[in-house]
């Protein structure tokens, strides 16, 4: 519609509404003054009276229904204009929402990306092919020998495709450190608030790591998977705060009709169940991490949580009491000989963790009882010697917050032993309250407390768990 219409129509609007409010007007003065009738010559004054009220009443309920038609059609007027209008501006650049984006975070890129628009497959065959060529094959085969034997997954898998297929569930956007490349999708409309919202969550750990650099580095390999799992809860965490801020905010959020959607995910990931949910924890329990950060400080306090990183499961799950206490909690060094015993040195050592100590015994037991057993971590170092075909020895050593903590975690998992090997209870297996023993041909299980130390050793030979139990026995 022409806007000289939409004038036109205003003014009919004004000169029928000028024209009711007359005639209401007549109404109320011949109400008010029925003598103000003219009277005729016969004395029929009172019978004119009633028909000009009937005559002005029709007229008056004409121009009723008139200004609504006119109010009808002007709102349609306006919302088709609103519309014309709003359709004839250009997509924003990704520039121009990188820059919103940036602002809602109150940083700024040390060095702007260069966009570039790509294909969903691209980004994705980018993304996956980044992760696999970040971990390499040795101390990939070693880790899942070592997860195998500590019980985190129940069977061999290949690390590198499921880590890939878990950077596959973002495939938004790929930013390539080393050219300055964004790969953004092409055909995904930044009209769409949908789209816009996804592009944030892309962009925001490149934004993050440049503000940041000591968590612009791979978490994939290293010694303390717990310390990562901390780190990568922060960047997550403070990531999906950050984009979910922006879309509440984002002035354009009502545009889900504009232009091509951005497609969805892969439905799953192909990774062990331990993988994934680590994965997902990193994204949800970081993003109440960084929302307790937040409100105790705010955007400040979370940039200060760059400076002194999480470095513990245990404070993301437990910020108040741990990463804000005063003075702030430190996990212990729990120091572990890498000598060999009975010729075999140990090819993995890590740290489990509160987290990955409750996904250790939630297979086995409910929600409450992992989460019981699990909490008041403040320790903790594993290491795996190379056994037979039965599987690789285990060493792990664990330090609790006190001796209640610590017998609660001996307590589940002795249980938990017993389910994971199908192996009935017999009552010689508990030597003591505080110790548990049983010796098969292809396995031996160690398992003690002292004070608040809890000691496990799970091998595949009576022989070399003996020789672990002497080398590393606490009295």
């Amino acid at each position: 519609m022409h806007p000289g219409a939409l004038l036109s129509s205003l003014v009919s609007l004004a000169a029928v509404t000028g024209i009711w409010c007359w005639s209401r007007y007549e109404i109320s003065a011949l109400r008010r003054n029925p003598s103000a009738s003219p009277a005729s010559a016969d004395g029929s004054s009172s019978a004119v009276t009633v028909e000009a009220h009937a005559l002005i009443q029709r007229q008056a309920a004409g121009l009723e229904a008139k200004v609504a038609d006119l109010d009808r059609e002007n709102r349609e007027l306006r919302e088709k204009l609103a519309a014309a209008l709003e359709a004839a501006k250009p997509p924003p650049d990704p520039a121009t929402v990188a820059s919103r984006i940036a602002s809602m975070r109150e940083l700024a890129f040390s060095k702007s990306p260069e966009w570039v628009p790509a294909s969903p497959d691209d980004i994705l065959k980018r993304l996956t092919d980044h992760r696999r060529a970040a971990i390499p094959e040795k101390a990939a085969a070693d880790r899942v020998r070592a997860w195998r034997a500590m019980g985190f997954v129940p069977d061999a898998f290949d690390f590198r495709e499921a880590s890939a297929s878990l950077a596959a569930m973002k495939p938004f956007g790929f930013y390539d450190a080393e050219t300055g490349k964004f790969y953004h999708q092409k055909d995904a409309s930044l009209l769409r608030a949908d789209s816009r919202e996804q592009f944030a969550g892309a962009l925001l750990p490149v934004l993050i790591s440049q503000n940041f650099p000591a968590v612009s580095k791979s978490w994939d390999v290293t010694d303390n998977d717990d310390a990562a799992r901390a780190a990568l809860a922060l960047i997550n965490g403070d990531a999906n705060f950050t984009r979910v801020r922006f879309s509440i905010s984002d002035q354009l959020n009502s545009n889900f009709d504009k232009g091509q959607a951005p497609p969805p995910p892969p439905p799953t990931y192909n990774a062990p169940q331990f993988m994934g949910e680590s994965w997902k924890w990193t994204e949800d329990q970081g993003n109440l991490f960084v929302q307790s950060l937040h409100a105790s400080g705010g955007l400040a306090a979370v940039n200060a949580a760059y400076s002194r990183l999480p470095r513990s499961t245990a404070e993301i799950l437990h910020p108040d009491s741990l990463y804000m206490a005063n003075p702030p909690f430190q996990p212990a060094e729990v120091p572990l000989d890498p000598a060999p015993v009975e010729g075999k040195a140990p090819f993995f050592s890590n740290v489990a963790g509160e987290l990955a100590s409750y996904f250790l015994l939630r297979p086995w037991a409910d929600v409450d009882f992992s989460t019981t057993a699990s909490e008041g971590w403040r320790g903790d170092r594993y290491q795996i010697y190379p056994g037979d075909t039965a599987g690789d020895h285990v060493l792990w050593r664990s330090v609790w917050a006190s001796d209640n903590d610590a017998t609660e975690f001996f307590a589940a998992l002795r249980r938990i032993l017993m389910q994971r090997y199908s192996i009935p209870w017999q009552q010689e297996f508990d030597v003591s309250p505080d110790q548990f023993s049983l010796s098969e041909p292809h396995r031996a299980i160690r398992l003690s407390r002292h004070g608040a130390t809890v000691t496990l050793i799970d091998a595949t030979s009576p022989r070399f768990a003996d020789a672990l139990a002497a080398k590393f026995s606490t009295h």
